[in-house]
């Protein structure tokens, strides 16, 4: 079976380092991106499973990362990992399918991670499986 991949964009060296064991030791590939830009949208191509962004402040860069990744990868999961405590009630407005609150619980993030990634794949069969059968 294929590895799942998750693409972070996590500025904070020790974040990346911390998300790097967990999600390893999960059996999930992580790749790492310190800035979006082309380079970062042409890697989405590659089909990751899921994409956390580091949702920072008011959010301005890692939503319009959001609008982007939604209107060319419709069906990839974006989840938003910040550390403003309003992001509960902003994710939803801006796109993000999901939130995790910094500093996270740990079980808690695999959970979410986890139900994302299988819920996408859920959406992608079906997806595939009406339009075949059209």
């Amino acid at each position: 079976m294929d590895m799942e991949t998750i693409f972070i964009h996590e500025t904070d060296e020790s974040i990346r380092d911390v998300l790097t064991i967990i999600f390893n030791s999960e059996d999930y590939q992580v790749k790492f991106f310190e800035r979006y830009g082309d380079w970062f949208l042409r890697s989405l191509s590659t089909n990751p499973s899921l994409v956390i962004l580091d949702f920072k402040l008011t959010g301005e860069v890692s939503i319009a990362a959001c609008q982007l990744i939604r209107h060319r990868y419709p069906y990839l999961p974006v989840l938003a990992m910040s550390c403003n405590e309003r992001i509960g009630d902003l994710y939803l407005r801006h796109g993000f399918d999901d939130y995790i609150l910094k500093p996270f619980d740990v079980t808690e993030l695999l959970s979410v991670v986890r139900r994302m990634i299988s819920t996408a794949k859920i959406s992608k069969h079906k997806t595939c499986t009406v339009t075949a059968s059209n």
